[in-house]
């Protein structure tokens, strides 16, 4: 069950029915996008920071808005190309 903290960010979804273990991405991608600091605190004590880290290298920059991203990576002092997927082709791939 998601902790009263986090009611107010699950309008679309029943708070009884989240898990925080098993839903840990979308939590991090709506506590960071949408939460208040006071939850964002919260967020950062229950996963720690380099679970936050991890979420932005595989893939979270997809999952939060350009600024949210931005800020973050700053705050995270993360290179951008660590956490932006290639979608183009490797160069070593031969046609």
């Amino acid at each position: 069950m998601l902790p009263p903290l986090f009611h107010d960010l699950a309008w679309d979804v029943d708070p009884a029915a989240v898990d925080p273990a098993l839903h840990r991405r979308w939590l991090i991608a709506r506590v960071l996008g949408r939460g208040t600091l006071k939850q964002v605190y919260a967020i950062e004590k229950m996963v720690g920071r380099k679970t936050i880290e991890e979420f932005f290298r595989n893939g979270g920059l997809d999952q939060v808005d350009v600024q949210t991203g931005s800020l973050w990576l700053t705050l995270l002092d993360l290179p951008r190309e660590e956490c932006t997927r290639r979608s183009s082709p490797s160069s070593s791939w031969k046609f």
